[in-house]
């Protein structure tokens, strides 16, 4: 069998130019192909791998963004109860110093009634028994209530003589009745002779007070020398609450003396 060389050229040749042809028609751009695919996947694969890694960090964020939230939420409403929790109880302080304050008000106002019912009580009973005593004084004696009150007062000092010892005038005798002219110039000479010495009108002032009810007062440097329904309602009083103490002693002649 021969060869034919021109032949086996000619099939070499055509081989090569297939090649050829193949590489540069088919292959190259199916290469280029294949190639700008992979290429396109790859930077699809590359921005997919680059939004999921945003996504985490946007769920990382977002996890803590809430976490954060919870716990401000949880510290807001531990401070509202707090806050809550605070004003109920000043409210509630508020309403028992409130009603502490009314009741000390309106226990106050009870013994001020208390006070002005028994001091009213007390009034009358000073007038009933001032009016009684001047009655009693002018029906036994058929003398004039002034000049038993003027009598009464030169006794005390005759038998208390220290009480004007040491007294400077000017010297106010206030009487429960409207002394004539020969009443208030016996009262100065009564003044006089407890001090001891001559004084002048103006050293002995005689006035009429008719909240004394029946009795006198007698002023000097700051101190009171005082007999009247008054005082002696209160040493009644007085010995009342000591009988009711189981207190027999006896009050007194009841007048008070004060500076």
């Amino acid at each position: 069998m021969q060869i034919d060389i021109v032949t086996v050229v000619a099939q070499i040749f055509n081989f090569a130019l297939l090649v050829w042809l193949l590489n540069k028609f088919l292959y190259k751009p199916i290469v280029n192909v294949i190639s700008a695919r992979e290429n396109a996947v790859r930077e699809r694969l590359e921005k997919a791998e680059q939004l999921q890694e945003e996504a985490r960090r946007q769920l990382a964020a977002y996890t803590a963004q809430r976490a954060e939230l919870e716990s401000t939420r949880e510290q807001w409403l531990k401070e509202a109860r707090e806050e809550a929790r605070r004003v109920r109880e000043n409210l509630l302080e508020q309403a028992a110093a409130d009603a502490e304050a009314e009741r000390r008000r309106l226990m106050q106002q009870l013994e001020t009634e208390k006070r002005e019912l028994a001091e009213a009580f007390q009034e009358s009973v000073i007038r009933a028994a001032g009016g009684v005593a001047r009655r009693l004084l002018r029906d036994m004696t058929g003398g004039d209530a002034g000049d038993g009150v003027i009598a009464a007062l030169e006794r005390r000092l005759q038998d208390q003589p220290e009480l004007l010892a040491r007294a400077k005038p000017p010297v106010t005798v206030r009487l429960s009745f409207g002394p004539t002219a020969s009443q208030a110039a016996r009262v100065r000479a009564l003044v006089a002779r407890a001090l001891g010495r001559e004084l002048a009108d103006d050293d002995v002032i005689v006035e009429h007070d008719d909240s004394l009810i029946l009795g006198v007062e007698v002023h000097y440097d700051g101190t009171l020398l005082a007999w009247n329904a008054r005082d002696y309602v209160a040493a009644w009083e007085e010995d009342a609450a000591r009988l009711a103490a189981g207190d027999g002693r006896d009050g007194g002649e009841g007048h008070a003396v004060r500076s």
